[in-house]
């Protein structure tokens, strides 16, 4: 109990440094320390500190956590984390995350989930044929 309360706190205080650093510009990529402390929170059983690093890594860009949000994808209930997961899969360009929010916009049980997963799919088809991927 208190190794998970430590590895917790520990993410919390990382990923607070990190925006904190960021927002004054010092720091422009992720070393392999903060990609680690980035991926034990998308591990995390707590519902906050997984949605937060979601979005942490859609934010900076994070190619190397798109293995752990496409297993949120797949194995998600929450229709509010499927979603953040599929558009943090966009913004980082994973294709093959991409196609997994295809197979979700065909066959997700809840509407507003396939609608937003189409609206996603359709976007990177967009951007790619575009040229901006």
């Amino acid at each position: 109990m208190k190794y998970h309360r430590y590895i917790k706190l520990t993410v919390s205080f990382i990923l607070i440094f990190v925006s904190v650093m960021s927002a004054q510009g010092k720091i422009r990529s992720f070393g392999q320390k903060e990609i680690d402390n980035l991926i034990v929170g998308l591990k995390s059983e707590n519902y906050g500190l997984r949605n937060s690093a979601i979005q942490l890594a859609g934010k900076y860009f994070v190619k190397e956590s798109a293995p752990v949000v496409r297993d949120i994808l797949k194995s998600s209930n929450d229709s509010d984390e499927k979603i953040l997961a599929a558009s943090v899969l966009l913004r980082i360009n994973d294709g093959f995350g991409m196609r997994l929010v295809k197979k979700l916009a065909d066959s997700d049980s809840d509407e507003r989930v396939r609608s937003m997963s189409d609206a996603l799919y359709r976007t990177y088809l967009l951007h790619k044929r575009e040229g901006f991927l």
